[in-house]
């Protein structure tokens, strides 16, 4: 089964094997339902508590029971099966599957491939990589993003006037 990536393990906490977990969606309350979790490099891992600070989680894990156990799943991805996702709204989507995808103009020529998305508070902002040419921003606005289609991993954009300027 496909599984898609919710999390990042960044740090332990206190000594009875809790771990820091950098969230990778703007919903952490989506993480209440969940009751075990896949961990990169270590299987699937019953949760046994969640607690939810300002920008992070804290996970105990069943079977992680002190500092040293807890700093082994350091740096590794938490994910879930593709089955449990939230379903979004339309115009919406997972920063994983915006990666990677080919950005074009309304012509058809190709401006490059989505290589992160910045995440600003207010409107998302994407990095489109370019072969041998600066990086461009791409805001994520109707005004600029067209069409985007995930299955074909194609993005259809207008760039606002200026966006391009190292074009000319």
């Amino acid at each position: 089964m496909e599984q898609m990536t919710i999390g990042k393990i960044y740090n332990t906490h206190g000594i009875q094997g809790e771990v820091k977990v950098t969230p990778y969606t703007d919903d952490m309350s989506r993480f209440e339902d969940l009751t075990s979790v896949y961990v990169e490099g270590f299987g699937e891992m019953k949760i046994n508590k969640i607690k939810f600070a300002n920008t992070h989680l804290i996970i105990k894990f069943e079977g992680i029971d002190s500092c040293e156990q807890g700093d082994k799943l350091r740096e590794k991805l938490v994910k879930i099966d593709r089955a449990l996702a939230v379903q979004l709204p339309d115009d919406r989507y997972f920063i994983i599957d915006l990666i990677g995808i080919s950005v074009t103009l309304e012509d058809g020529s190709v401006l490059g491939k989505i290589d992160d998305v910045l995440q600003t508070g207010g409107t998302d902002v994407y990095i489109v990589k370019r072969a041998g040419k600066p990086d461009v921003l791409i805001p994520a606005i109707k005004q600029v993003v067209k069409s985007v289609d995930i299955e074909q991993k194609i993005m259809v954009i207008t760039p606002m006037e200026g966006l391009l300027d190292d074009e000319v």
